[in-house]
């Protein structure tokens, strides 16, 4: 492949010694961008804009080889020349489209794509990456609606039902996203995101068995990251294991010992289990890691009245309240009077 390069490449420099003309180098440059020789095509698109300022080709396909080298913001100003050039040229608003999703510029992103699909209704990827431009301007239902309208296009781009199913997460449409994660495992049996995205809807639909399964797949797929096990250990308790919830959160904080959250989640469970002590000393621990969290003191505070220890435990709900603790000011009335 890298031979027959050469080859064209060399023709093509016997050519332009009969004489130089803007074509051959925007041509010359199609040829370097199919063997992803992207910063060389770039190089003779700079030629041959030089040579012809006016080319719209000229310009869209430059910004296309920058937007493959993640140069987006420069594909961009490529992308507005051809516009002012040529503000009908449909395509090009499907690139900046990209290049602009790219850039998190999600509501450029979803104009440039509306006005592509006005002129092409019928290209599905133009309606998933402006579903994805939608469900990141958090409008949902109308990332939904591209999303279907996709698939209807053409079911074989797997990766939509991973962004519908996440949309309807978000729209609270539970039941739909367990459907969506169940195609987007079906399609990638090892994809974690899924399983611990589908574990959440089947939490929220009270399918606490269901999500135990999922969380546990994906610490199997996954065993050195915390959330996994953080997330587990939250459907134990609700399934009132509460010694398996604890052994969870302890691992969530062997594999990350600055997250305060599960050293407070694993003191409320261990009170729940009337192991005061001990929840003191994870509430302790939460101080350490975090000095300005508020509510590990109020919560260690509580732990300290419930053994009777006034001093310290209105000790800690001052510091809760100087901390901005909401609640702080009530627990002072009513445990420090």
């Amino acid at each position: 492949m890298k031979f027959f390069l050469v080859v064209v490449l060399a023709c093509f420099s016997l050519i332009n010694g009969f004489g130089q003309k803007a074509d051959f180098y925007v041509t010359r440059s199609q040829i370097k961008s199919d063997f992803k020789k992207y910063s060389a095509a770039i190089d003779d698109l700079d030629i041959a804009i030089q040579m012809n300022p006016t080319n719209v080709h000229s310009y869209l396909l430059r910004g296309i080889a920058k937007s493959e080298l993640k140069e987006f913001q420069n594909a961009v100003i490529d992308f507005d020349k051809v516009i002012r050039l040529k503000p009908n040229y449909s395509l090009v608003y499907f690139y900046r489209g990209r290049a602009n999703l790219m850039l998190d510029r999600f509501k450029k992103a979803e104009a440039d794509y509306t006005v592509y699909i006005k002129n092409n209704p019928y290209v599905a990827y133009a309606y998933f990456r402006r579903g994805n431009a939608r469900s990141n301007l958090r409008n949902y239902n109308q990332a939904i609606k591209d999303f279907e309208k996709t698939l209807r296009l053409d079911p074989s781009i797997e990766e939509v039902w991973f962004e519908m199913g996440y949309a309807r997460l978000q729209n609270n449409q539970f039941a739909e996203a367990v459907k969506d994660f169940d195609k987007v495992i079906e399609y990638f049996p090892n994809e974690n995101y899924a399983y611990k995205n589908r574990a959440l809807c089947k939490k929220m639909l009270n399918d606490f068995e269901g999500a135990l399964k999922d969380y546990s797949i994906a610490i199997a797929n996954d065993s050195c990251n915390s959330k996994g096990y953080y997330f587990r250990a939250e459907i134990k308790v609700s399934l009132h294991d509460y010694l398996g919830a604890i052994v969870d959160y302890s691992k969530a904080i062997e594999l990350n010992a600055n997250d305060i959250i599960p050293y407070i989640k694993r003191g409320l469970t261990k009170s729940t289990l009337d192991d005061f002590m001990g929840a003191i000393e994870d509430f302790t621990s939460a101080i350490k890691v975090d000095p300005k969290n508020s509510e590990s003191y109020a919560r260690r505070g509580f732990i300290k009245h419930l053994l009777q220890d006034k001093e310290g435990s209105c000790s800690d709900f001052s510091k809760a309240v100087e901390l901005g603790e909401q609640n702080g000011v009530e627990m002072i009335n009513q445990f420090c009077k």
